[in-house]
């Protein structure tokens, strides 16, 4: 929690959304974070109250601490704005190869494929599925 109070307190809310997701993985960690488990260190902490204390909802913070599973250069993508967060949290759930081979094969040109307005799959999804990117196939 002091990492978050620390850069409220300067006055610095963290922008980048890979940055708060490694900063609420950290605390999810260090606190060990869960469902409701006892913690013996002391008393229970939830990543609600992780998401809480950095300012954003549970969901989002999810959302974030997944963003961790992107490989370096998907990450750059999010960090940029290229991608968003909810698009990536869905990318980190491809394997760190499919990664690799998504971002080999449309490099950061990967942003304006999978931005989407969450209400229907985007053409790479489509793509992906039937393989006509040459991309690994990947059903929905």
């Amino acid at each position: 929690m002091l990492i978050a109070e620390n850069t409220e307190r300067r006055g610095e809310a963290e922008s980048d959304p890979v940055k708060k997701g490694r900063q609420g993985a950290f605390l999810k960690e260090y606190w060990k974070a869960g469902k409701g488990r006892k913690n013996l260190m002391g008393p229970m902490v939830l990543i609600k109250d992780i998401a809480e204390s950095m300012g954003e909802s549970e969901r989002t913070m999810k959302r974030l601490i997944k963003l961790n599973d992107l490989i370096p250069e998907i990450q750059s993508l999010v960090s940029d704005g290229a991608i968003g967060v909810r698009a990536a949290e869905q990318l980190a759930f491809l394997t760190i190869e499919e990664q690799s081979i998504l971002f080999q094969q449309k490099g950061h040109s990967l942003g304006d494929m999978i931005n989407y307005n969450g209400n229907e799959h985007s053409p790479l999804w489509g793509s992906l599925y039937t393989g006509e990117a040459g991309c690994v196939q990947i059903p929905y």
